[in-house]
């Protein structure tokens, strides 16, 4: 086995030949972060990504493919309109025109669910690890595409010099753009993220209004929140482990199963709706590898609005990564 400080050496050699090779006077070409980046002195004009973004993936291993699969319709459709409004003759999105990024896949960071119930070990060492990766990589600001892992939000901050993006905050704050301070809001999510109230927690220095309809307040309660967590982890063994749910790609190898799963999961969406839910926060990575608006449509026949909080950042992202907002909207609490 190769040592953990050999892997991360051998990634930093890589990642440095990696920017050699790279034409820093290309103004679409960002190679680094921070004030005294290359590309913000060498580059006579404003290049298109001035900001490099760093992901701490694996939390779900699907998921933050999924994330990425986000960042690059974001960015599609901002080149787009970028083009859209120039003058001249229509060109086509090229491979070298959309952003870079890190991603460090850590796949071993312990289940947050467990964490939050003391029944595992915590997650904070390995994220804390995934943010110096990234740091050393001199990305501007990262993403944990886990919503449960933002319990622990408030505790990465102040140990890491690289602004992250609070995806949960994100998700909120569209909420709350599109339904107003006082909306309420179904939540589907794990276990950790429901029972520890990380929305709640996390939405107050937003809207303190802001009202969440989670399984726990359906008929059924805690069995109507155990199908959700079948869906996503799979059922629970006698032993108390869990397979077979979307975190281990039987969506993607049993199709009468995703089925199942959609159907159950729509039920308890429209049980939400009926409980005055505006919208439904699928308030883990790994639902909207399964659900979206056309699933919601073929199942119930009606429209319920969805929010993605993968897909509120991705846009997030892009916008700090091309410069236009802020590095990062500084989470609070």
């Amino acid at each position: 086995m190769v040592p953990e400080g050999a892997n991360i050496r051998r990634f930093e050699s890589l990642l440095r030949e990696v920017l050699r090779t790279m034409d820093t006077t290309d103004p679409r070409v960002i190679i680094g972060s921070g004030s005294n980046s290359p590309a913000r002195t060498e580059v006579g004009r404003l290049p298109l990504w001035p900001r490099l973004l760093g992901i701490v993936g694996g939390v779900g291993p699907f998921a933050h493919i999924e994330f990425e699969r986000h960042l690059l319709q974001a960015a599609k459709e901002r080149m787009e309109k970028l083009k859209k409004s120039s003058k001249g003759p229509k060109q086509e999105t090229t491979d070298q025109e959309f952003p870079p990024w890190i991603v460090a896949s850590l796949p071993q960071i312990p289940d947050r669910t467990k964490a939050l119930e003391m029944k595992g070990p915590s997650p904070v060492p390995m994220l804390l690890h995934g943010l110096d990766l990234l740091n050393r990589c001199e990305c501007d600001f990262a993403l944990i595409p886990c919503n449960t892992a933002h319990a622990w939000i408030s505790e990465l901050y102040p140990v890491r010099r690289i602004p992250i993006l609070d995806m949960v905050q994100a998700a909120t704050r569209e909420a709350v753009n599109l339904f107003g301070s006082a909306t309420r809001l179904g939540l589907l999510a794990t276990d950790g993220t429901v029972d520890y109230d990380v929305y709640p927690s996390r939405a107050a220095s937003i809207s303190k209004k802001i009202q969440f309809v989670s399984p726990l307040n359906l008929a059924g309660g805690r069995s109507t929140q155990e199908t959700v967590m079948n869906c996503i982890y799979g059922p629970k063994k006698e032993d108390g482990t869990r397979s077979g749910g979307i975190k281990s790609g039987c969506h993607l190898a049993d199709p009468s199963l995703r089925m199942r799963m959609q159907h159950d999961l729509c039920q308890i969406i429209a049980q939400m709706a009926e409980h005055g839910a505006e919208a439904i926060i699928l308030g883990c990575t790994e639902l909207p590898l399964i659900i979206d608006q056309a699933v919601i449509f073929e199942q119930l026949n009606r429209n319920i609005q969805l929010i993605d909080p993968m897909e509120i950042a991705a846009k997030v992202a892009i916008r700090i990564a091309a410069g236009e907002d802020q590095i990062c909207p500084r989470s609070s609490g």
